[in-house]
């Protein structure tokens, strides 16, 4: 038997294989805890990933997924390590409960310039509109070309 594993997308990020011996799990990638399904449910800050990590713009933009409990509006900023902005995503879009997965970075600038190989900070700010409360979540994202 063998399990892809994709993050929810279609690039396969890791792959576990059985060969039906209880204690023979081989794995592609070291994973620590698997926990298989998807991240509904999860409470925001487990839920927040960008991948892939790295990302080579030439293969594949870089995505977001994010569970959130409520209604809420969501801002999603891309910084330089030094805290320069590089370019809004999403600002102020209104999303409903639940998990989210479509929104993407194209490695570009707000000049629609691409950016160059290096770590860059991306911020998402959930205002929750049932709660009223703000959560703001950070993740470091490689670009290599």
């Amino acid at each position: 038997m063998q399990v892809n594993i994709n993050n929810g997308t279609n690039t396969r990020v890791g792959q576990l294989a059985w060969n039906g011996d209880k204690n023979d799990w081989k794995s592609s990638a070291n994973f620590g805890d698997l926990q298989l399904g998807f991240c509904a449910g999860l409470p925001l800050a487990e839920s927040f990933h960008a991948f892939p990590n790295p990302v080579n713009p030439k293969q594949s933009q870089a995505h977001f997924s994010y569970n959130i409990e409520n209604d809420s509006e969501i801002s999603l900023d891309i910084f330089t390590i030094s805290g320069s902005h590089v370019k809004s995503v999403l600002n102020k879009v209104l999303k409903p409960a639940g998990l989210h997965n479509e929104d993407v970075w194209d490695s570009k600038n707000e000049s629609g310039r691409e950016v160059l190989s290096g770590v860059y900070l991306c911020v998402l700010k959930v205002k929750d509109k049932v709660k009223g409360g703000t959560t703001k979540l950070t993740k470091k994202l490689a670009v290599l070309r």
